[in-house]
């Protein structure tokens, strides 16, 4: 039997060099592009891979346009191949050996004259090419038919006024074979149209035309100037029809919902079967135009799958599984009890291609997925068990508070993969976590543990030992916050001297100096917090805070004794022989000696220093009155100055 196959297949592939045959399909579109007349007009061909001649893909298409009402040509366009991609199957290692469909798509932007497209019956958009498919196992002699692409389209100029429209566009389908005596339904030959209007679908014989294996491209030799439509049709064979494309025993051969497109057949027989669709479409209740997918099935004899199903053995009672509508409650005090196994029953050594979980509801969300694996396949008695597991940190905080969400295992049986969803309801219960402890074990003076007030002036030091403890043993640190943001703009040190899991010492030390005072002098407050976090508690973090106020102040000082010498006598007598400045007031940060400058009285300059501890002898300038201006910064003393000898 092995060698009739092949001795076949070399045949078919012979028939296939000679004659051409790669057309599964196709049909054409035709879109406005928004702005003035110009529109695309595109061409989709299916070509058969498997069973064509590769020989045989064109580089363009030649679409001639004719007047509907004479069917006369208006126009022709070259349209060039512009895209190829694979049609898609559900399991492509399922069909890869039988089916191979590449989407060739051919199209062009031209402007339209709104005088050459203003007849109220329309046009039509046609292609010619032969030839099919020599397997096809409906039609009469499949390697020497042809096939039309067609488009009927309204006028886009009805009245004298703009009539905007876009063509039906067809899904791209699926590859998929057909199984002998199963139920096949798709939705992937529906169309969508851009303007909303009705469509309506329907089964029809698809168009043979006047192309053939002698002539596969006539548009190629000159478009004609008229056209013979309709144009011929295929040749059923016995017992095929438009209704009856693929045949079934059980009433249901290969038909459309005439609403949505909905394609459906249980077919009694194997073979290549090809098939048309008229897609019309209505504006306002009247027909304005229509489109036209021809497209082919293969039906084969399928092995019988069993799908897979998904169960969830109750995590402390694995004998018992879940039942669908109960609410599954874990405790995460435990880490452990976060994952837990799903079984997965099939065939045995089935491969399973697909394990994931989507959300139903809940403030949850999955950023990854949260099984283990995402394939595995069953064991020899067909069971598998693969580990989920919860988010992390992530729990019901009420009762009311669920967490619903659908496992779904796919495996990859032929042509379709078998699937099975389990829908969950889980309560996850939080940790029971302690907060940790903060205690203050000594303190300088200046800090008011009761009042939580910390008063200091500068050049004091401040110092606090903390103490925290956890009862749940997590690791500790000690941070802090001035006025609420971690920036350390006071310069601050914090240092532990004891740190182990759920224990920690630390001390706060700081002696403040003019750089933290302001500026004028006025007394500043900030607050202060000392956070105790869980440093290693990803999940439920507690911390406990102890805040103060800190009441940063300047040290006093008393200006109002301070009365600078006025008179000296600088001859050498040893008794107040310099000039100095003997009972200036204390420093602080806002008042603090600069300078001291001396004047004659004619406003010159004799005497200059900043340091405030120096000793003038005069510089034997003569007896005389003298004027002193002594810069405290933020505050001057001026006075007279007497030298005498």
């Amino acid at each position: 039997m092995k060698k009739i196959y092949t001795i076949l297949l070399i045949c078919f592939s012979f028939v296939q060099i000679n004659f051409a045959t790669h057309i599964v399909g196709g049909d054409v579109q035709m879109q406005y592009l928004g702005s003035g007349n110009r529109y695309r007009f595109i061409v989709n061909l299916y070509f058969d891979e498997i069973n064509g001649n590769q020989e045989a893909e064109d580089a363009n298409v030649i679409l001639g346009i004719y007047r509907r009402r004479n069917n006369t040509l208006v126009q022709s366009f070259t349209l060039p191949k512009t895209s190829q991609t694979q049609v898609q199957y559900q399991n492509d290692a399922c069909q890869s050996q039988f089916l191979r469909t590449r989407l060739i798509r051919y199209s062009l932007d031209v402007d339209l004259s709104p005088t050459n497209y203003n007849d109220d019956q329309g046009y039509y958009a046609i292609w010619e090419r032969c030839c099919r498919n020599n397997v096809i196992s409906n039609i009469a002699n499949p390697g020497a038919a042809g096939s039309v692409f067609y488009l009927w389209f309204p006028a886009i100029n009805i009245g004298g006024s703009a009539f905007r429209n876009n063509s039906p566009a067809f899904s791209i389908p699926n590859g998929d074979y057909l199984c002998l005596g199963q139920d096949f339904v798709t939705t992937n030959f529906s169309a969508t149209d851009a303007d909303g209007d009705q469509l309506v679908y329907s089964m029809v014989t698809p168009f043979n035309g006047y192309s053939s294996s002698s002539s596969p491209n006539p548009f190629a030799s000159g478009v004609p100037s008229s056209y013979g439509f309709p144009p011929p049709t295929i040749n059923w064979l016995p017992g095929f029809s438009a209704s009856n494309a693929i045949t079934s025993s059980v009433g249901m051969p290969l038909s459309i919902d005439s609403n949505n497109g909905t394609l459906s057949v249980n077919p009694n027989r194997t073979g290549l079967f090809v098939f048309a669709i008229r897609c019309e479409e209505f504006r306002g209740g009247v027909k304005i135009g229509e489109s036209r997918r021809e497209f082919q099935f293969l039906v084969r004899e399928c092995r019988t799958n069993s799908p897979p199903t998904v169960s969830l053995p109750l995590p402390n009672n694995p004998s018992q599984n879940y039942v669908e509508g109960d609410t599954l409650t874990i405790d995460a005090s435990n880490d452990a009890n976060l994952c837990f196994n799903f079984k997965i029953t099939d065939s045995p050594n089935e491969n399973i291609s697909k394990i994931t979980a989507r959300k139903i509801s809940g403030n949850f969300n999955f950023r990854s997925n949260p099984f283990k694996v995402t394939t595995t396949r069953t064991n020899g008695q067909g069971v598998a068990f693969v580990e989920f597991c919860w988010i992390k940190c992530l729990y019901s905080r009420n009762a009311d508070d669920i967490f619903v969400f659908e496992v779904i295992v796919q495996d990859d049986a032929c042509p379709r993969p078998g699937a099975d969803t389990l829908r969950v309801k889980l309560r996850v219960l939080p940790k029971n976590n302690a907060p940790p402890i903060l205690n203050i074990l000594q303190s300088t003076p200046n800090v008011n543990i009761a009042q939580k007030i910390i008063r200091v002036q500068v050049g004091e030091l401040i110092e606090i030992v903390f103490q925290g403890t956890d009862a749940n043993n997590d690791e500790l640190v000690l941070e802090m916050l001035i006025n609420g943001d971690t920036t350390n703009i006071l310069g601050f040190t914090l240092l532990d001297s004891i740190r182990r899991n759920g224990y920690l010492v630390s001390k706060f030390r700081w002696q403040p100096d003019c750089r933290t005072i302001s500026q004028n002098g006025e007394v500043q407050n900030y607050d202060i917090d000392f956070i105790l976090r869980e440093k290693n508690n990803e999940c439920d973090e507690s911390n406990t805070k102890v805040s103060f106020k800190l009441i940063l102040e300047d040290k006093p000082v008393d200006l109002s004794e301070f009365l600078p010498a006025n008179i000296f006598t600088p001859n050498g007598d040893g008794i107040n022989d310099e000039y100095f400045l003997h009972n200036l007031p204390e420093e602080n940060c806002f008042y603090r000696f600069a300078s001291i400058k001396i004047y004659n009285r004619w406003g010159k300059m004799v005497f200059e220093s900043s340091d405030k501890n120096f000793r003038w002898n005069g510089e034997n300038l003569p007896s005389g009155v003298y004027f002193y201006l002594i810069d405290y910064q933020n505050t001057t003393y001026k006075g007279t100055l007497t030298i005498m000898y």
